[in-house]
């Protein structure tokens, strides 16, 4: 209110984290956006001071313009997207774009629901070659979505179905499906699971009590997606010390970008540092990649812990990737990823 206390704006309390400022003045839309731009930048420079502690607080912003009837809506749908985005400030979308993207959105959850009900949910393997011995040890599972003829890649679903609250069904079959196709296999095989997967106890209870009915645990290696930061640490090792004592062994995917830090390496147990493809992909030619895969190798060996490159593309950058001794490749320069199944 301090800050925006001229014009007389209306604010509004929306829910526990969410609040509203509603102008009604006829503001041009670029004063108002200063303005809005000013209290994120107010809380970057401040602290909230509440009796004698002080928290800093993270404020996204997304603002919108419209008919009396859709300005809460289209506003929203950009705050939603400043979210999903990870951006602290976003304009608003016209409102036909807002409402197509809407439309794409719940399209996207029948047809989600559609695959679930006719068993459309497919698993793709991607093997991962030993860089010593150049021959397939383990694989990766990879989910995708049957639509008519088409395969459709995750990146187009996933975050929908999330939303929709389909993802944890969406996740555990995958756990079915990798289960029981690799279990007359001795092949060791990895399944990508979220920091909000290892969080969700219906899914840990599920994935354990598969472990013990395929009796598979020394097979699997669970993957946990690095990107999305791993912050509660106490559950997360809690979580793999549980799937270690079932014989499983842990991944860090996607290691050397965004969250990437050695310190939590240091506080995991893990088996396995996948790094990411953005530093492998350009590895032959650019010297930056080259220093830091160099660096987590390094730190990876004196850890005991194993190295998979990842994005192996070329077979320029697979003989870079052998001369810095990574363990392990995957990428499309060796085989694609293949519905289960298929030889």
């Amino acid at each position: 209110k301090t800050i925006i206390v001229e014009n007389a704006d209306s604010i509004y309390k929306i829910n526990g984290e969410q609040f509203a400022v509603l102008d009604s003045t006829n503001m041009p839309i670029l004063e108002f956006t200063k303005k809005m731009k000013n209290i994120i930048k107010y809380f970057d420079h401040n602290t909230v001071a509440i009796g004698e502690d002080n928290f800093n607080v993270d404020l996204t912003i997304g603002i919108a313009t419209a008919e009396p009837s859709q300005i809460f809506f289209n506003t929203e749908m950009t705050l939603r997207k400043a979210l999903d985005t990870s951006q602290s400030f976003l304009s608003f979308e016209s409102a036909d774009d807002v409402q197509k993207r809407h439309q794409e959105n719940r399209e996207m959850t029948v047809k989600i629901k559609n695959a679930i009900k006719s068993d459309n949910i497919i698993i793709f393997a991607q093997p991962i070659y030993s860089n010593t011995q150049g021959e397939e040890s383990k694989y990766e599972c990879l989910v995708r979505m049957r639509d008519g003829e088409k395969v459709i890649s995750p990146f187009f679903f996933l975050d929908i179905a999330k939303k929709a609250r389909l993802y944890s069904t969406i996740t555990k079959i995958v756990i079915e499906k990798s289960f029981h196709h690799f279990k007359d296999s001795k092949s060791e095989f990895s399944i990508n699971f979220t920091i909000d997967d290892v969080l969700n106890d219906e899914i840990v209870t599920f994935l354990k009590r598969k472990i013990k009915d395929y009796n598979i645990g020394h097979q699997v290696v669970i993957e946990l997606v690095e990107s999305e930061g791993i912050k509660n640490f106490e559950h997360v090792n809690k979580f793999i010390k549980e799937i270690k004592a079932l014989g499983c062994q842990v991944a860090i995917d996607d290691f050397g970008t965004g969250y990437s830090n050695f310190e939590y390496l240091m506080k995991l147990n893990v088996d396995y540092i996948k790094i990411d493809g953005s530093l492998i992909k350009n590895i032959d030619i650019d010297e930056s990649s080259q220093v830091v895969v160099e660096l987590i190798v390094s730190f990876a060996k004196r850890m005991h812990i194993k190295t998979i490159a990842e994005f192996v593309h070329t077979q320029s950058v697979y003989d870079k990737v052998k001369s810095y001794d990574i363990d392990y490749s995957q990428g499309y320069h060796l085989c694609e990823p293949k519905e289960l199944g298929e030889s």
